[in-house]
């Protein structure tokens, strides 16, 4: 099955290929423990499917003495954006997930880091009530007459963290992303 190949745009220590996840199966059988673990219960009825459009690994938060095994979905988009900044991209894509939700149970925040070699800009959202975290990273931005600026999303789902240590997650996952080749 075919995947994005997210490390050639977008690299992070996080992300290794030997924790990508190949198969339809491995990827539910993963996605449907964490689900099952968090809430209780049967599993989810609704499943992922590997596509052309995003790729999916295992992921781990590790923090003496918890390692913790969690599920990274993640794809990388080339948007005619404008001149809107990383904050606009990331209202949009947490408007659409707090539809039905109630704002107050949410975090939100854009972070920026400075490296010698260039700036990552990159925010998260986070619901105080599950045990996900969406994260939009700037990857590039075109110099080019229409404006093109390419983004890297994820949707993090790991279970026993707490608050804090999610939000600390995703300021480290945005603070050691880097650029690929483009």
């Amino acid at each position: 099955m075919a995947q994005q190949n997210i490390t050639r745009t977008y690299t992070n220590n996080y992300i290794d290929d030997s924790y990508k996840i190949g198969t339809n199966v491995e990827l539910n059988i993963l996605s449907g423990n964490l689900f099952k673990d968090f809430y209780g219960g049967k599993r989810r009825t609704d499943t992922y499917e590997i596509d052309n459009d995003r790729a999916f690994y295992k992921i781990y938060y590790e923090a003496f003495p918890k390692k913790i095994e969690g599920l990274l979905n993640i794809w990388v988009k080339r948007q005619y954006t404008g001149k809107t900044d990383i904050k606009d991209v990331l209202d949009r894509f947490y408007n659409i997930y707090l539809l039905d939700d109630n704002e107050a149970d949410y975090i939100k925040e854009t972070v920026n880091y400075q490296y010698p070699s260039g700036k990552i800009s990159g925010g998260y959202f986070l619901s105080k009530n599950d045990n996900m975290i969406t994260i939009v990273i700037e990857v590039s931005e075109s110099r080019s007459v229409i404006p093109v600026r390419v983004f890297a999303y994820a949707e993090i789902t790991m279970n026993k963290l707490s608050v804090t240590e999610r939000v600390e997650f995703a300021k480290d996952f945005i603070r050691r992303s880097r650029v690929g080749a483009l």
